[in-house]
């Protein structure tokens, strides 16, 4: 299972999140993610943090907030996030691995032993939802900030 982290594990801010006292958990949204992974063997978080590209942080900085996230994750579930994978390009540099531009996807599939058909996506944005038909996987789209569910599509049965 992939899962987007800004906007669907913690607030997404228009400011981006900068540190570790900025990152706020949505409530539930780990709970609610660890249930729809009972089924998969892991959990592998997928995200656009151009932050990075943008000099507002560094990748040692990133990598911090991204550890706050997967402790909470496991603290709140007993469950870990297996992995990160992060696109740090802005949009505007054409790069290969910013969503729903899909060698993230690629490279976890390898790295894991994972039948890209066979996994779920759970994103907030279009971006997402557009990764995971790339890549034929299934998807859940929950609102922005939010635990809520908008949207199911069923993972691949051929």
């Amino acid at each position: 299972m992939f899962v987007d982290r800004d906007g669907v594990l913690d607030f997404e801010r228009s400011d981006y999140v900068k540190s570790i006292e900025e990152l706020k958990i949505v409530p539930g949204a780990c709970e609610k993610i660890s249930r729809f992974a009972k089924d998969f063997p892991f959990v592998i978080m997928i995200t656009n943090q151009s932050v990075v590209g943008r000099g507002i942080i560094s990748d040692e900085k990133l990598r911090e907030i991204n550890e706050a996230v997967r402790y909470e994750f496991f603290r709140r579930t007993g469950r870990k996030i297996d992995a990160v994978y992060y696109c740090p390009h802005r949009p505007d540099e054409g790069c290969s691995c910013r969503k729903p531009k899909t060698l993230l996807f690629q490279k976890a599939s390898v790295d894991f032993h994972l039948d890209l058909k066979k996994c779920v996506f759970i994103g907030d944005k279009q971006t997402d939802e557009e990764a995971a038909r790339r890549i034929g996987c299934g998807f859940i789209r929950v609102k922005t900030n939010t635990s809520e569910i908008i949207s199911k599509e069923p993972v691949s049965t051929t």
